[in-house]
């Protein structure tokens, strides 16, 4: 016979959803005679192959809704808002690999002050012409080997190889844009997480 009482029962299991990650900071980085100047500011970053970078910072450490134990892949999204007349070109994606003390500043950072830091190629990717204008998602995989230190961030570095061609630029949004465009669609760069079905590694 019952007295009463309910009998606890377990609770049931979410399941893990996408995690959207915006940019923290972002700068262009250019060399030559402009190796000191400071890009952090501006509301687009241009990539050239004439000694040009782009530095992506995520923090992953400002989310809660990463789930401990969960494998992520990730996915980069950004706005390409200009791409020059060449049909396509290739972008290397790279991280900063995880070493001590490695810390930079969007405001400050410039060609030469980024210095020579431990990187791991993560692979590339393509701009095509017909992706000005839109939205771009780029894979990236788990970064597994990209968390740079205990405060769990990912710095990414996006350049173009092997090109001496003006006609292999293109621009994106930076997290500025909204600041000198107000009212503007804000379109930051964002790291997407994604949750995947695979036991074999975890975060």
């Amino acid at each position: 016979m019952s007295n009463g009482s309910v009998s606890p029962t377990a609770s049931p299991t979410t399941t893990p959803e996408d995690v959207m990650i915006p940019v923290s900071q972002d700068a262009m980085l250019r060399g030559g005679e402009y190796s000191d100047n400071q890009y952090g500011k501006d509301p687009f970053v241009a990539l050239t192959g004439l000694e040009r970078k782009a530095i992506l910072e995520f923090d992953l450490g400002t989310t809660t809704e990463l789930r401990p134990n969960v494998y992520y892949e990730y996915t980069l999204q950004m706005f390409v808002s200009y791409v020059a007349e060449n049909d396509q070109r290739s972008v290397t994606a790279s991280c900063i690999a995880p070493q001590e003390n490695y810390q930079w500043d969007e405001f400050d950072i410039s060609w030469n002050s980024f210095g020579e830091p431990i990187v791991n190629e993560i692979g590339w990717f393509t701009i095509y012409v017909d992706d000005m204008e839109t939205l771009v998602s780029i894979p990236l995989g788990s970064l597994s080997n990209c968390t740079t230190d205990d405060n769990n961030k990912f710095i990414l570095v996006l350049e173009i190889e092997d090109s001496d061609q003006e006609g292999d630029k293109f621009d994106f949004r930076s997290r500025e844009y909204d600041e000198v465009f107000p009212g503007m669609v804000e379109t930051p760069p964002v790291l997407i997480g994604v949750p995947s079905p695979n036991d074999d590694d975890t975060n």
